[in-house]
């Protein structure tokens, strides 16, 4: 069986090496299996304290899972792009989170766990391809670090890279958090959909309804507990990944709008609200005046999309987010894209090293 698992690894890790070699006469279904060179992301120079820093900026696929990813290694000093470049291809960051998952093997891995380990790096650079547009996680609401365990938490397990949510249950609740024990989100939505108890079935709708940002105050609490001072890691929020900084007992996420490629006032986001009345501050964490005229303009973008969708919500003929009967798995089972149901441990072996650094 061990052999069986080393060689599935060695061929996974092969095909990931070869990303960088395919020639420009590849298929375009070859291309798009492993990256396409084509497909370029902006890259955003700040300066902290006479200290580069790169960070890629989203193209139209939004904020993906690979861009969170690559902006935490970058900022963590594990990969670098060449200084004074403005773009990179996604092939060459799908060979850097490769390249990244081979590099981190630890040296002093006990034997007992070593094919535990290598099933997982198996199952990790078999996912690498669907970096740019998704990958398959479901939350548990009573913890910010609670994940069902899937290959995806795995590439966050071998990379070191915590992965977090803010969507978390009120400690007070205690009548809700008893409905909700050991449910994760798909759960809890099945539920909703086959139970026949009207009490619990409101319960659990007003919950998603009314923390439909998938972001409460106590999970920002949780966040800011649970994440030392310095550390970056991966926050997953409304089907998107962003990377996330706490700084100074304060949380940020990493602003990575292509708008905001040249604005230098602009790199971080302050989270500490469940509204999304937040601040932008620059690389050094630091407001501006400019800053804060910009934040001011984006809340208002925001504010204009939000009634727009009201609008559309409230046409004729269109069913409405939890007012009426038609909620169903399909509706709300946003966090996975492509169900993945093969057994996996229940941990994945943890690289030795601990990347929680200080960068700024």
């Amino acid at each position: 069986m061990l052999l069986s698992t080393q060689s599935s690894a060695l061929e996974n890790i092969a095909d990931v090496r070869n990303m960088a070699n395919k020639t420009e006469n590849d298929s375009e279904a070859d291309v798009q299996a492993v990256g396409s060179e084509s497909c370029v992301y902006y890259i955003k120079w700040m300066d902290v304290e006479g200290v580069e820093y790169a960070v890629v900026m989203q193209n139209e696929n939004g904020p993906c899972p690979l861009l969170a990813v690559i902006n935490v290694l970058l900022l963590r000093g594990q990969i670098a792009l060449p200084r004074g470049s403005t773009e990179v291809s996604e092939k060459k960051l799908l060979q850097f989170v490769a390249d990244c998952i081979l590099r981190l093997k630890p040296k002093d891995i006990d034997e007992a766990e070593l094919p535990n380990y290598e099933q997982n790096v198996s199952d990790v650079l078999a996912l690498i391809p669907s970096l740019p547009k998704g990958l398959d996680v479901n939350i548990h609401f009573t913890g910010v670090k609670r994940f069902e365990y899937t290959p995806a938490c795995a590439l966050f397990d071998i990379l070191n890279i915590p992965l977090v949510h803010g969507w978390i249950i009120d400690q007070s609740d205690q009548e809700l958090l008893k409905l909700v024990d050991g449910l994760s989100y798909n759960r809890i939505v099945e539920k909703i959909v086959s139970t026949n108890n009207e009490s619990e079935n409101y319960m659990l709708r007003n919950f998603l309804d009314s923390s439909a940002s998938q972001l409460t105050t106590q999970g920002i609490s949780e966040l800011l507990s649970n994440l030392n001072d310095g550390e970056i890691a991966v926050l997953f929020r409304n089907n998107h990944f962003q990377t996330l900084a706490k700084q100074k007992d304060a949380l940020y996420v990493l602003v990575t709008d292509m708008g905001f490629l040249s604005e230098s006032t602009v790199v971080w986001e302050t989270l500490d609200c469940v509204d999304g009345n937040s601040t932008f501050v620059n690389a050094a964490f630091n407001t501006s005046h400019k800053s804060i005229i910009l934040a001011n303009e984006s809340a208002d973008y925001l504010l204009a999309l939000s009634i727009q969708e009201a609008e559309k919500e409230s046409m004729p003929n269109r069913s409405t987010h939890m007012n009426e009967i038609g909620l169903s798995a399909e509706e709300h089972d946003v966090q996975r894209e492509v169900p993945q149901v093969r057994a996996l441990s229940t941990q994945a072996v943890r690289p030795c090293k601990n990347y929680n650094v200080r960068l700024f």
